[in-house]
């Protein structure tokens, strides 16, 4: 028994040897408050995990609905079946990839898990949404603005974004090589095409938002430069404010 008194939550993941599994993985092995009950990887199946004693598990070598908390960490699209599959299983979910974020059209009944917005109504969530990278960065640079009425809403407000390459995930990719991104800052998703959009226009709606998000030469981390327009009343100390 925990010094609270109640059992240590049983964890698992699902999709633990992607970057963003793995950085999870990670998390809960220094949290010390969790008991990690399985990972599973599809490859990488009876490899060692961050923890130690734990191996990789193959998908289907694991009962999700076994653990109190589960974590997705799938490619996107495969987190929205195994949500349906569980909906009537004791289990709490976080879904990591952006299947049931806002804009992805499954996000009711989820809470989305941005906690400088939602912080109340993440302890009794049983689906949790957590954000996106790009999105995190835009939204909480946007929400005491919008909410005190500092931006002017007739004008667009521009986001440049540039993101390391683990954003892109683990899987082998050409264009992700070291040859190719060495030296080297591109654009991509230009003409806001990206799949983040969505999920970063949904807490400010009618505000006019373009987004272009570029690829730096290192493996993580983000920066964002974001202009945007103030009402004419608005001054530095609002903004500082």
């Amino acid at each position: 028994m925990s010094p609270n008194n109640y059992a240590t939550p049983r964890v698992g993941v699902l999709g633990g040897s992607g970057y963003t599994g793995r950085e999870l993985l990670r998390i809960l092995r220094d949290h010390g408050g969790v008991e990690v009950a399985f990972a599973t990887a599809r490859s990488e199946a009876g490899d060692a995990t961050e923890l130690p004693g734990l191996a990789y598990a193959p998908p289907d070598g694991v009962d999700p609905g076994s653990v109190d908390l589960l974590f997705l960490c799938l490619p996107h699209g495969e987190a929205a079946p195994r949500v349906e599959e569980l909906r009537g299983a004791d289990v709490r979910i976080v879904d990591l990839t952006g299947d049931h974020r806002p804009g992805s059209g499954r996000e009711e009944g989820a809470v989305y898990g941005l906690p400088e917005l939602h912080g109340p109504e993440l302890p009794d969530a049983r689906l949790v949404a957590n954000p996106g990278c790009y999105p995190t960065g835009v939204i909480l640079a946007l929400a005491p603005l919008c909410r005190e009425g500092l931006v002017d809403p007739g004008r667009p407000v521009i986001v440049n974004a540039a993101s390391g390459v683990t954003g892109a995930g683990r899987s082998p990719r050409r264009d992700l090589l070291f040859g190719e991104v060495a030296g080297d800052f591109r654009a991509y998703a230009v003409g806001n095409r990206h799949r983040h959009l969505g999920e970063m226009r949904a807490p400010f709606p009618g505000l006019r938002l373009l987004f272009t998000p570029h690829l730096l030469p290192v493996s993580r981390g983000i920066l964002e430069t974001i202009c945007l327009p103030l009402r004419g009343d608005a001054d530095a100390g609002a903004v500082r404010d």
